[in-house]
């Protein structure tokens, strides 16, 4: 434009400046996610490109093409943006520097593993949507980026691998490849991400991937993130860190540190990016989970409020007082002002006692009620005059010698899908010996009869008769306390142990619990959730979520335990998985399965040796296997044998995939375009299943799945309709062995092995996972106290004290070397121990473990934070004392002292 003005008359020149800024600003004005439809002889396909806020023509912009997973395929342009890269772009909108390419993959049923490969239709449109992208906008050649998650991060490496020099970096998340293209890229700048924990695409195929580079030469970035699932996107398209390296590759990175964010801390911007992501709800499952807050939790709870309460609840004012009085005739009108109140919220105490009632008892101390100054006017007197006065500041004060306490009674009751507290009662009485008036400090009067020691004296024994109005006073601090207790009972995590079950490698269910109904009695609070289940495709959900049949107990029938119990009723994996079968979405090819032992059933030459008619199309033959799911998923239960003692017979439940097709389908070479339906191989599985609790360290919990004798499996297979075979033979008992080698890796390793389960939280105090049995039709999972643990690496012994919050010094304690003590406790523990003619005070949190030892040679012993082994191994119950499973070697992080204390 500029050298073109140079040879136009100054006439032309100006108007070609207008027409130039018009259309400089047209295209400055359309940045942030704009959609676009790219035409080929296949018809038009959506897309989105994110243009910068600030791009204008006049520099080069990096570019980077985002390849979505499989659950975004369809033809909207728009579902590909909500997971993954578009969600993390949408926070930095403003600010983001790059060019971001999303095209969509429109084969909804195809291959999962090479759906993105520069060979296949969507990948090679992929490629010629960001080639219209880099014409459209001015994009650098020497910055051209491709990423992808899950399905996406598979691409990502074969999007690499096909066109090695053509871009300046990959970055795989949550995918794999394979290692032989290792050499192939290299020289490609890559930073690969995976979460541990991932159930859908293990996080060995990024290590594999990771490993061959390095052995190649090359040297990649990896990050790890443990305890996160499949979406490992949601920290990794997070970290600024990785947008300064696409932008220079070669500059060093600071340490990811990935144990920097603790696999049970759940970090804020991974709670944003699940509420980025549409929930568009298609079924409701009642009676999903039942929670038990037995009365050992609400005395949990109550040692909690006082640590959590903010102090704003027990400090506030009041407004005016006034009052008359007669004194001898004489009419006084008073008026208490600039009244302020403040105190300590020392204790609490909760215990649920009969129907529909909690008891909740607060001990304060402390309680100060100043009162700025007291306004008197008095009647005329006898021969005129106004009697005036005014005093000043006076002061009640309570529970200066002991708490005092206030008791008052809630329902708890279901509104709007929220746990809530209802008030039910009240009791406060201000003891006699605890409590005093002082002040006035000083009083000015004048008029008749006004004497300012009889006013002193008065205004005191005015406030001693105002008991009553203190009481109804200190009362109305109590609804915001009901308030603060309302929001600590947060049942949303039991969401997780829903998900946790999921048996299947693929479509993990999104879930969203929440409180349905709540009965309450002697021993305690139930509470039963209901599930919410979002849309497997949230384009085709119904306009209002089907609500099914109640799958576990109501309210009222769940056990009157005075524990912490979860009821998880496993039959909601029925209609889970019926959604699936509905959606046609309960199908994948064979070899996109983690599960290894499967392969088999899709690899040409070992289908040729079960179904020997295979072997008339030759070596060339493409076989397309899919495992498909035609009925939901049961769970029955079933006895397990006789009774134990003079207890009701022993059962155990039992999982059931009715019917399973493995559909196959034939072309006679790869250049062959149409596929030929072939064979089915129909299956149905059961095996018997126990739940268990693991301890995979001494301060974690998982619910394991132990699955009892051998599975049951019925097989029968049958050519397509329509098509003849030269040789109807098949080898039903190889194929079973198949089957059932894949079955046992998925139920001993897989997905449908354990989930971890986190403690119960409550801010001061905590609760751990310590029993789970099956009930039926609930699994429960019993919750006890975490304790604290201390152990003595050290070769002397470690002579030490205790206190809890409300006790006095314990102990002494003797712990021999090599051993460990154990406090059966749901909050911190305060320790101290005998140190240069002092204290040495330390904190211990509840469900921690602290060992004694000495890290650095010459260095005396310190406490430190026990490094605790990785093991998994069934519970067992804890001792006090001696429990030598439970020993962990020293930690690099010394515990922080909190405070030295003189002897």
């Amino acid at each position: 434009m500029l050298s073109f003005r140079r040879y136009i008359t100054f006439g032309f020149c100006a108007v070609f400046s207008i027409l130039g800024a018009a259309a400089t600003e047209t295209v400055a004005a359309e940045t942030g996610f704009v959609d676009r439809v790219f035409s080929d002889d296949d018809g038009d396909h959506k897309y989105t490109v994110f243009v910068p806020k600030n791009y204008d023509d006049s520099k080069q912009w990096p570019v980077i093409l985002f390849l979505h997973s499989a659950a975004q395929r369809g033809n909207d342009g728009k579902i590909q943006v909500e997971q993954g890269l578009g969600p993390a772009i949408k926070e930095r909108e403003e600010t983001f520097p790059f060019i971001a390419v999303f095209p969509q993959a429109e084969e909804t049923k195809g291959r999962i593993l090479t759906a993105w490969s520069p060979d296949s239709p969507d990948g090679a449109r992929a490629l010629k949507i960001l080639e219209a992208v880099e014409k459209e906008y001015r994009v650098d050649p020497r910055q051209r980026i491709v990423t992808g998650w899950s399905m996406g991060g598979y691409g990502a490496w074969l999007m690499a691998a096909a066109q090695p020099d053509f871009w300046s970096a990959i970055v795989p998340i949550s995918g794999g490849g394979d290692p032989v293209v290792a050499e192939k890229i290299k020289q490609i700048p890559t930073w690969v991400f995976h979460g541990v924990a991932d159930p859908v695409v293990d996080v060995e195929e990024s290590r594999k991937m990771v490993t061959a580079l390095k052995d190649a030469g090359a040297k990649p970035m990896y990050t790890e993130y443990p305890g996160v699932e499949h979406d490992a996107w949601s920290r990794a398209y997070r970290d600024e860190r990785l947008y300064r390296w696409l932008l220079d590759p070669t500059a060093p990175v600071k340490s990811t540190a990935p144990l920097a964010a603790k696999p049970r801390d759940r970090a804020a911007d991974q709670q944003q990016a699940r509420d980025a992501e549409p929930f568009v709800p298609a079924r409701e499952i009642p009676n999903a989970i039942s929670v038990r807050l037995g009365n050992n939790l609400l005395k949990s709870m109550a040692e909690t409020i006082p640590q959590v309460t903010p102090p704003d609840v027990t400090r506030g004012r009041i407004g005016n007082i006034g009052q008359g009085r007669s004194v001898e005739g004489v009419y006084f009108s008073i008026t208490l002002y600039g009244i302020s109140y403040s105190g300590e919220l020392v204790r609490a105490r909760v215990k649920a006692y009969r129907k529909d009632r909690v008891n909740v008892q607060v001990g304060l101390q402390n309680v100060r009620i100043s009162i700025s100054g007291a306004s008197i006017t008095g009647s005329p007197g006898p021969f005129g005059g106004g009697r005036y006065a005014s005093a000043g500041p006076m002061t009640i004060t309570l529970g200066h010698r002991r708490p005092v306490w206030i008791s008052f009674d809630v329902t708890p009751y279901i509104q709007n899908r929220q746990l809530k507290l209802r008030l039910a009662g009240t009791y406060f009485r201000i003891p006699d010996d605890n409590w005093y008036v002082s002040g006035p400090a000083g009083v000015s009067a004048s008029g008749l009869g006004m004497d300012e020691g009889r006013i002193a004296g008065s205004l005191r024994s005015g406030l001693y008769g105002s008991r009553n109005r203190i009481e109804r006073e200190i009362l109305a601090a109590i609804p915001p306390m009901i308030a603060e207790l309302e929001k600590k009972i947060d049942l949303s995590p039991a969401g997780k142990l829903v998900t946790g079950l999921w048996p299947l490698p693929v479509y993990k269910p999104r879930v969203r619990v929440w409180p349905q109904a709540v009965s309450t009695d002697e021993k305690g609070v139930s509470i039963v959730l209901g599930a919410t289940v979002a849309a497997i495709d949230p384009r085709n959900a119904p306009a209002r979520p089907e609500r099914l049949a109640a799958v576990g107990p109501a309210a009222a029938a769940v056990q009157n335990s005075e524990d912490f119990q979860f009821g998880l009723a496993p039959n909601l994996l029925g209609p889970l998985t019926e959604m699936l079968v509905d959606n046609d979405a309960a199908r994948i090819h064979i070899l996109d399965t983690p599960v290894e032992n499967f392969k088999p059933l899709a690899d040409p030459q070992f289908l040729a040796e079960v179904i020997p008619d295979l072997k008339q199309y030759g070596s060339d033959v493409q076989i397309w296997s899919e495992l498909i799911m035609t009925e939901p998923l049961q769970i029955a239960n079933v006895d397990s044998g006789a009774p134990v003692g003079d207890g009701e017979p022993q059962s155990t439940m039992q999982l059931q995939l009715p019917r399973l097709l493995i559909s196959l389908a034939i072309k006679p070479s790869a250049a062959a375009e149409e596929w030929t339906p072939y064979a089915e191989l129909e299956f149905s599985a059961s095996q018997e299943v126990t739940p268990t609790l693991q301890k995979p360290t001494s301060l974690t919990r998982a619910m394991a799945l132990q699955w009892q004798g051998e599975p049951i499996l019925s097989l029968q297979a049958r050519f397509a309709p329509g098509y003849e075979p030269q040789d109807g033979t098949v080898d039903l008992d190889r194929i079973r062995e198949v089957l059932l080698a894949g079955w046992e890796e998925l139920t001993s390793g897989g997905t449908a092995s354990s989930v971890d389960i986190e403690d119960f939280d409550l801010g001061y105090s905590k609760l751990r996972a310590d029993d789970i049995t099956w009930a039926a039709p609930q699994i429960l999972a019993t919750f006890g106290a975490p304790g604290v643990r201390v152990t003595n690496n050290y070769e002397e012994p470690l002579v030490y004290e205790t206190k809890g919050p409300y006790s006095g010094w314990g102990g002494p304690y003797t712990l021999p070397p090599g051993e460990s003590h154990f406090f059966k406790i749901t909050h911190p523990l305060t320790y101290r121990r005998k140190l240069n003619g002092g204290y040495q005070v330390f904190t211990l949190p509840v469900g921690s473990h602290s060992a004694y030892s000495a890290p650095i040679e010459g260095k005396p012993p310190q406490l430190y934070q026990a490094k605790e082994p990785e093991k998994t191994e069934p519970a067992a119950d804890d001792d006090d004392q001696g429990l030598p499973e439970a020993k962990g070697e020293q930690g690099a992080d010394s515990i922080v002292s909190e405070s030295q204390e003189a002897e």
